[in-house]
């Protein structure tokens, strides 16, 4: 699930605003935030470089850390994943609902087979980076399992159930699709 900051929302908002201003005094606001918002926002990024990353995923993941700092000296903080496209950085969260997940299935690395339960355990040490537990209880439901060529990988209990990742992978180890289940059987 999506948590940004109710600040950044303001902030969104507030440039907004600006642009409805008149065109010299919209630039000139937008031209003061955008030269003055690192007083008040702070993006540290960092590559993932453990080895199940790279070696799952085929393209660069990232975990940014958005800081807001209000007027009090306090900070507010947001941790989130990020992948980077060829056009763009698309975030990563763990889906929220059941269903198919392309865009998650493009970022796995074409080389990459998943054909045995070492496989799997390095693509389960991947989604831990990429897709980290909320809490323990998430953390202890954490298993993986087959079944001719649909990997389950839990993530988590929904209710009375696991929810977690499911991959089809071809005849090669190739994964082929991606979804995420709720409820999973």
């Amino acid at each position: 699930m999506n948590h940004y900051p109710i600040r950044l929302v303001f902030a969104a908002s507030a440039i907004a605003v600006f642009g409805a201003l008149p065109s010299s005094r919209a630039d000139d606001a937008k031209a003061f935030i955008g030269q003055h918002l690192s007083d008040v926002v702070k993006i540290d990024s960092n590559l993932i470089a453990a080895p199940a990353v790279t070696k799952v995923f085929g393209t660069p993941i990232y975990a940014m850390t958005v800081t807001i700092f209000d007027g009090d000296g306090g900070t507010q903080g947001n941790s989130l994943v990020f992948a980077k496209t060829d056009t763009k950085l698309v975030p990563l969260t763990r889906p929220g609902s059941d269903g198919d997940y392309p865009i998650i299935q493009k970022l796995f690395n074409s080389r990459f087979k998943l054909a045995s339960n070492g496989d799997a355990e390095t693509v389960q040490d991947a989604l831990d980076l990429v897709f980290p537990f909320v809490n323990d209880q998430e953390k202890s439901a954490r298993a993986f399992k087959h079944d001719g060529n649909q990997w389950t990988f839990v993530r988590g209990p929904f209710f009375d159930k696991q929810m977690g990742f499911v991959l089809t992978t071809d005849g090669n180890g190739m994964i082929v699709g991606v979804k995420y289940v709720l409820k999973l059987p």
